[in-house]
């Protein structure tokens, strides 16, 4: 950017609008830009604590941002390495979907952004629309995640899964790129619950 980033001004912008500018800046290294951006996010009310590494106490606006009700995701998160304590909690993630008794023959499907959010292989869960969600079949299970404040997708799009279907919902808790927890459900009852040990990338 040539401009002066003190006379940037990107109150009068849309959110769309200001994630499509900062998607437009990637990677955002300029730790003025950067603190300018923060200022947005928290002028505008909107929840960035997925992009906040704890353990490096850094905000990382290197990928693609999404943002949901108000929540900010990256997109096109890579997937994580095939060693490390990471890896470990998602190869347990993707054994509990495989191998869960409750899902033996069921196909799990998502939306691409929850997808991103699993760092899970392309093999384990299918990708619809927003439009697809009514048209699941018995043999299909929706999957969702939930951060410490909310659910995604909400309760709108949620309502649209046909009754007595199961849900298989990932608790990410409170971590940037964080796992803490899965469970499945049907009629809002929980059935089956697996830990994750609480890591995070």
């Amino acid at each position: 950017m040539t401009q002066n980033i003190n006379e940037l001004n990107l109150a009068p912008i849309s959110n769309e609008k200001l994630i499509d500018f900062i998607n437009q800046q990637l990677p955002i290294t300029n730790p003025d830009l950067k603190n300018h951006i923060i200022a947005e996010f928290k002028n505008r009310g909107l929840d960035y604590r997925h992009l906040y590494n704890s353990k490096t106490d850094e905000l990382n606006i290197k990928l693609p941002l999404s943002l949901i009700d108000g929540c900010l995701f990256e997109r096109n998160i890579p997937k994580p390495p095939l060693v490390g304590n990471f890896y470990t909690i998602v190869h347990r993630l993707r054994n509990f979907l495989q191998h869960s008794k409750e899902l033996n023959g069921k196909k799990l499907k998502t939306f691409h952004y929850i997808y991103d959010q699993l760092f899970l292989p392309y093999d384990v869960v299918e990708i619809i629309s927003e439009d697809e969600i009514g048209n699941l079949t018995e043999n299909d299970v929706f999957v969702t995640f939930k951060n410490s404040k909310q659910h995604f997708p909400n309760e709108a799009a949620l309502q649209k899964v046909p009754k007595n279907h199961l849900i298989v919902t990932v608790d990410k808790g409170n971590y940037y790129r964080g796992l803490n927890k899965v469970y499945i459900s049907l009629n809002d009852t929980i059935i089956r619950e697996e830990n994750l040990n609480n890591v995070s990338a």
